[in-house]
């Protein structure tokens, strides 16, 4: 592994070297009446059939098969049937797939993409744009995926030392679909070296340069109509759009975007549609690739009756794990959400489930280690995008939640290092498209965090309560991507599990029983900061007079808390405006406060959730309109931050 995704962790992924893993290793209708929602647009321009292509397509198969002897929930086989009767209904309709299907996940792990492939050889894509997830087992394991497949592959960016194409892929094709010479290529991310195991001596260009490449080689080659099958971020598409000439559409991405309506932006249709088979796209072009009709399909799996010929595929790859790994393997009495909305953008139980765990199984193995001091998870590293429990979770789930061939690693840090790493993992505002975010999950710390002018920052971290001292050795747990990133190139392995993080969890979780994992304010979201100017006390209430930012257009009602560094809090009784004089009153119950504030360990803090003027930050789209803050979807406020002088505390409640 090279690198660290950095300043573009919102959209990345984990991966580490290649294992070798098999299932005892991972143990150690009609087209009109299919769809029960959707959107779209009708007849933008007009055109006669013949004189018109229609791509369907959708990203990220992930690896994925879903049930479907389960009728409640989307699955490959009915997403195959979606496909066929709108290709049937449609003239020249060609389906376009986006990459990322081979994997993560615990279908991907055990069977390293070999099962996809019969499923997409059957599904029949006139062509799939390959991601980094490809390449997650490495470059021997993807080339024969690609050699194995019926359809081409396509990546304009991506190629060997020497030059060459992937095996197994190509740069772009043309196809005829009826009257109309198509042309497609495809496009990986930026930075594709720090996300997957790609080997470094590879090559991987810019995806705007390759586009222009591929689109000029596509028209030279007659191609009338140009489609980018990305795998490429959302924010890139409109750079590509505005540098490109002949582009007609960009289908599909790497990051997690569903569009209502499409975007045309600089002459270039943009149309995107999240993961796996929660919706289907379908574009018509004309011959001169003007955008004719639109439709984002919302399949209802009632709807939809399974293919059988699909589902013999998934029987074949799917029963026997589902024999070994479907039953209930432990159980939490507390929700385990792993959508990757919740774990870029703040702490989740999950996550601090997740390094706990790595913190016992490395005081537990690692030679010479009694005790763990920090864990780190990177959120691209916890998938599904599911959330489960409270209840029974199988081996399934489990395994799907943690898919990637990753090893656990011990390692000793210094306290800058650790520093330095949380805050390089920070994606901030305005250039984050998915808002600011920690991008990761840990242990054993507790810091602030804060994304804004375009750069990461922590403050007041601590390390087992202990403030961070930036000379001190701290022994740290990882998975083995997160190890090969810049920030930890000058760090010492001590130790390197020789199964893997998933199946090694699990095993820890079955022999627990039961969890009941919390939210222990580790990570602490700072926008704004400011000063306790007064504390009161009467007998019953201690009172916090808190300076109003100027970055503050409302305070939040119900999320005002007081925290030790420990991550002990407790919650407002209410707030107070005193007029138009900015001072904020933050009330508390005496008792509580009081036995919450400890003279050894004096970092007592307030924090409390303001909704944010948007003109004081200034963030802008590209059009000059400010944008609508907070833009994560896991916030619906800002927070502002004011340390308790623990002497007035004192003196106010002795």
């Amino acid at each position: 592994m090279a690198g660290t995704p950095g300043k573009e962790m919102e959209d990345t992924d984990n991966q580490s070297e290649t294992y070798e893993v098999g299932r005892r290793d991972v143990l150690g209708a009609t087209a009109g009446g299919l769809v029960a929602g959707g959107v779209g647009l009708s007849q933008v321009g007009t055109a006669a059939a013949e004189e018109m292509v229609t791509i369907l397509h959708d990203s990220h198969f992930h690896g994925r098969f879903g049930d479907p002897t389960d009728g409640s929930e989307m699955d490959i086989a009915r997403y195959q049937t979606l496909i066929d009767d709108l290709r049937s209904a449609r003239e020249n309709a060609v389906f376009v797939g986006n990459g990322d299907d081979l994997a993560p996940s615990i279908m991907g792990l055990v069977h390293q993409g070999e099962h996809m492939v019969e499923a997409l050889n059957y599904l029949d894509p006139l062509a799939v744009g390959a991601g980094n997830h490809e390449f997650d087992f490495g470059i021997d394991v993807a080339t024969d995926r690609f050699e194995a497949s019926e359809f081409p592959w396509v990546v304009a960016n991506l190629g060997t030392p020497d030059g060459d194409p992937i095996p197994g892929t190509e740069r772009w094709i043309t196809r005829e679909v009826g009257g109309i010479t198509l042309g497609v290529f495809g496009s990986g991310v930026r930075n594709f070296y720090g996300i997957t195991d790609y080997p470094g001596d590879y090559q991987a260009t810019d995806p705007v340069e390759a586009s222009q490449e591929a689109t000029a080689a596509l028209k030279e080659a007659g191609a009338d109509v140009v489609v980018l099958a990305s795998h490429t971020d959302h924010s890139t598409h409109y750079e590509i759009a505005e540098a490109v000439d002949d582009l007609d559409a960009i289908v599909g991405s790497h990051s997690d975007v569903v569009m209502d309506e499409p975007d045309v932006h600089a002459g270039t249709v943009i149309s995107e549609f999240g993961d796996e088979f929660a919706y289907l796209g379908e574009l018509t072009l004309d011959a001169d690739g003007n955008l004719v009709d639109w439709q984002r399909h919302d399949p209802d799996p009632t709807a939809l009756e399974p293919d059988a010929g699909m589902a013999d595929i998934v029987s074949t790859w799917r029963d026997e794990l589902e024999a070994e790994l479907g039953q209930v393997y432990f159980h939490t009495d507390v929700e385990l959400d792993s959508r990757f909305g919740t774990n870029y953008a703040r702490e989740s139980a999950l996550g601090n489930l997740i390094c706990d765990l790595m913190m016992e199984y490395a005081a537990n193995n690692a030679p010479g280690v009694d005790e763990v001091d920090a864990a780190l998870q990177n959120a691209g590293g916890i998938r599904s995008n599911t959330v489960y429990g409270p209840g029974g979770i199988t081996g399934l789930e489990w395994l799907d939640i943690l898919p990637f061939p990753n090893a656990i690693v011990t390692m000793e840090v210094t306290g800058e290092t650790l520093r330095n790493l949380l805050e390089s993992q920070i994606s901030a505002l305005p250039w984050s498209t998915f808002g600011a975010q920690p991008s990761v999950q840990v242990g054993g710390v507790q810091y602030e965090w804060s994304g804004h002018d375009y750069e990461g920052e922590v403050e007041n971290v601590y390390v087992g309560g202990e403030p961070l001292d930036p000379e001190e050795t701290y022994t740290f747990v990882t998975n083995d991507f997160v190890a090969e990133f810049d920030e930890l190139a000058g760090a010492e392995v001590v130790h390197v599990s020789d199964s893997l993080l998933g199946p090694i969890t699990l095993d820890m979780l079955e022999r627990k029983g039961e969890v009941s994992p919390r939210v222990e304010n580790r990570m602490l979201r700072v926008d704004a900061r400011t000063d306790v100017r007064q504390v009161t006390a009467d007998r019953n209430r201690v009172s916090t007079f808190l300076k109003m930012p100027e970055a503050v257009d409302a305070p939040a009602e119900g999320t005002f808390e007081a925290v030790t560094r420990t991550g002990e809090s407790v919650p407002a009784q209410g707030i107070r405006g005193r007029g138009d004089d900015g001072v904020l009153r933050v009330i508390f119950d005496r008792d509580d406060l009081t036995d919450l504030a400890d003279p050894e360990a004096p970092d007592l803090r307030v924090f409390g959730g303001f909704d944010p003027d948007e003109a004081h930050y200034g963030y802008t789209d590209d059009d000059g309109n400010l944008l609508d803050l907070p833009v994560a979807g896991a916030w619906d406020h800002f927070v502002m931050q004011a340390p308790v002088p623990a002497e007035d505390l004192r003196e106010r409640t002795d």
